[in-house]
């Protein structure tokens, strides 16, 4: 129950996260386009209306100049300050100022004593009759006020004798209109009232538009869900025209290929299935034989070494008795043929016992405990001593075996097997006789080699010679006896181990082999892990 209601609110998340989505988007592009066509109407309104008020301040100024030239007193040439007393003033105008030349004030008449503040605070005598300033409106805001500022210099009428007209002081005129400031304020108000309510509006039509154009989506969101849940989709409708219409098209196409891809899918896995089933009953029944086949062989092997060593020991001792008793009175060619069969007993003995332990590692797990192979090592050589002394050789050691977990017997006939075989395989001709035993660890690999200075093992002979009863042909060691048991026997150990085992000639250009075996990284514990002290044997 708690997987479908989890999947159901999910499908609710997705489908308001995208229709909030939408309204979000509609009402934000409404609102910022009706809010920028509303403030563009009211900024250029309030523009057109500085613009009329700098029209009208600098018409009344310049009539108020005219009127003002006509009173000017000739004779004396200065401004009469009660001149501007009968003037009709507008109902706009914040202050009149009249000044001398110099820029001194000699009359005012202040209507808006906030006006005239504004004035004072923002224009200095300095400023209000520069070249910037003259005949040229300007606007202060601030402390509530708006003002359009207007400066122009009043001449005294010429004669026809004169030549250029005298300056006998300034008009300084301001105007506010109050009643344009409150519109300006008004149409700002109207056009946010204006763009909250078209905003509110535009919430009802675009739910029910989003509704409307999500309804496909929601449908196909529905039939993915089961389509991945029940491997089945109902089709959803394809009837518009638009880009939903095409998406919900390839929709109902996916699912049917998909439903029938995935028919196509179970029908195969149940044959899968069978075949799977039918496979592994043969390769169960494969295997009880071949164990079966192995266990027989092993019996036949014990039964043979067994019925065989019998016969082999009684004519081994049938034939010393004759050469102790009869030795004196045979002749030499009948003596020799006894000691050839002795010989031959004792070769066909070692044999049987070789391939008897051969089985008995393939069938027979060893014990593993942590072994120190350098003292195991070591072991072998003192064991080997006399057979190295009479062949002169020179067995080192490397200082760096590490301990491993393995059977002890078995891993002492892996190096006892692959150091006899190469000091079996020295010419009597070699002058440098050695043997060398060492590890390497590369790549996360631990290998262990044996090396002699030898003839070599030629490349046609680099596998054969890890087979049961098969010897090297081309590496010219005919002269040399041997059995063919021993690689194989080391081969089983080895693999048993998880490892594997190859031969390759010296690399540094000398005559010689050199085998290289290597076992599992468990069987390889870290440095420091404790190692079983071996037991002392004979040498």
């Amino acid at each position: 129950m708690g997987e479908p209601a989890m999947t159901t609110q999910t499908r609710r998340r997705l489908r308001r996260s995208m229709q909030l989505k939408v309204i979000g988007v509609v009402v934000v592009l409404v609102a910022v386009s009706t809010g920028v066509c509303g403030y563009l109407t009211s900024h250029l309104g309030a523009l057109l209306l500085h613009r009329v008020m700098e029209r009208d301040t600098r018409l009344l100024a310049d009539s108020t100049v005219r009127n003002l030239m006509q009173k000017v007193d000739a004779d004396r040439g200065v401004l009469v300050g009660d001149l501007i007393d009968g003037l009709t003033v507008d109902q706009r105008v914040s202050f009149i100022m009249l000044s001398d030349p110099l820029g001194r004030p000699v009359t005012r008449r202040i209507t808006e004593p906030g006006s005239w503040t504004l004035y004072e605070s923002k224009v200095s005598r300095a400023q209000a009759f520069d070249e910037l300033y003259i005949n040229r409106p300007y606007h202060l805001e601030g402390e509530g006020h708006s003002l359009v500022v207007f400066t122009q210099p009043i001449w005294l009428p010429t004669d026809g004798n004169t030549m250029m007209p005298e300056l006998v002081g300034y008009l300084t005129l301001a105007m506010c209109d109050p009643t344009a400031e409150n519109l300006i304020a008004f149409g700002r108000i109207a056009t946010l009232s204006i763009v909250l309510v078209i905003c509110v509006a535009s919430v009802g039509p675009v739910v029910w538009l989003t509704r409307r154009w999500t309804r496909p989506l929601r449908q196909m969101i529905r039939e993915a869900h089961n389509l991945t849940v029940n491997g089945m989709a109902e089709p959803v409708d394809d009837s518009r025209r638009d880009e939903i219409g095409q998406l919900a098209r390839s929709f109902n196409l996916m699912a049917t290929q998909l439903t029938a891809t995935q028919a196509q899918l179970l029908a195969a896995n149940s044959q899968l299935e069978q075949k799977v089933a039918e496979r592994t009953k043969a390769l169960r029944l494969l295997n009880e034989q071949l164990e079966l086949q192995m266990e027989d062989k092993d019996q036949f092997i014990r039964a043979i070494t067994h019925d065989l060593n019998a016969p082999l020991r009684n004519i081994a001792g049938m034939t010393q008795m004759l050469l102790r008793k009869h030795s004196d009175g045979m002749c030499a060619d009948a003596q020799a043929k006894l000691e050839r069969i002795a010989a031959n007993v004792q070769s066909e003995t070692e044999m049987l016992s070789d391939l008897l332990e051969l089985s008995r590692v393939r069938n027979r797990p060893g014990k593993d405990v942590p072994l120190a192979l350098g003292q195991l090592v070591q072991q072998v050589i003192d064991s080997l001593a006399y057979e190295i002394d009479q062949a002169a050789v020179d067995v080192r050691v490397a200082t760096d075996l590490p301990t491993v977990v393995a059977d002890r017997n078995r891993l002492r006939q892996v190096f006892m097997n692959l150091i006899e075989n190469a000091i079996k395989y020295l010419p009597a001709d070699r002058h440098k006789r050695e043997v060398r035993i060492g590890y390497e660890h590369t790549r996360g690999e631990h290998t262990f080699y044996v090396s002699d200075t030898g003839r070599g093992v030629d490349a046609q002979d680099r596998r054969r010679v890890f087979h049961v009863f098969q010897r090297a042909r081309y590496s010219g060691n005919y002269e040399i006896e041997g059995r063919g048991v021993g690689l194989a026997t080391v081969k089983t150990i080895v693999e048993s181990y998880g490892g594997r085992i190859w031969v390759d000639n010296r690399p540094d250009g000398e005559d010689g082999a050199v085998f290289r075996f290597t076992i599992g990284k468990h069987h390889v514990p870290a440095a420091g892990s404790p190692a079983q002290p071996l037991e002392p044997t004979e040498a």
